[in-house]
């Protein structure tokens, strides 16, 4: 979550974030560009902890793998507060303070 928040912070201090703006893509897209690939990447690994802790380590969970993915998939909705506070605040730091609490 803290990697989304940065990146756009970033882009706004240094002003690479206005020549995006201009490109032919939609601010959607750029955003959803920006979000996806770590949103993937967070989904990726949390199913990869989930299925050593219950297939090696042999830890029992109430329900199944599928409803814990599931509950996993619904985490990128806070993902438009770190936004927001990447844009407003417009420093790293800020997003990365902001970022913390809500993890």
């Amino acid at each position: 979550m803290m990697l989304t928040a940065m990146s756009v912070a970033r882009e706004r201090e240094q002003g690479t974030f206005d020549q995006l703006l201009v490109t032919p893509f939609r601010p959607f897209e750029i955003m959803a560009g920006k979000a996806l690939p770590s949103m993937l990447v967070g989904l990726v690994q949390a199913t990869g902890v989930l299925l050593v802790a219950q297939l090696w380590f042999r830890i029992p969970f109430a329900g199944l793998l599928l409803h814990a993915l599931r509950r996993l998939a619904v985490l990128p909705a806070g993902r438009g507060w770190h936004r927001t506070v990447a844009i407003v605040g417009g420093r790293d730091h800020a997003a990365g303070d902001a970022s913390i609490p809500c993890c």
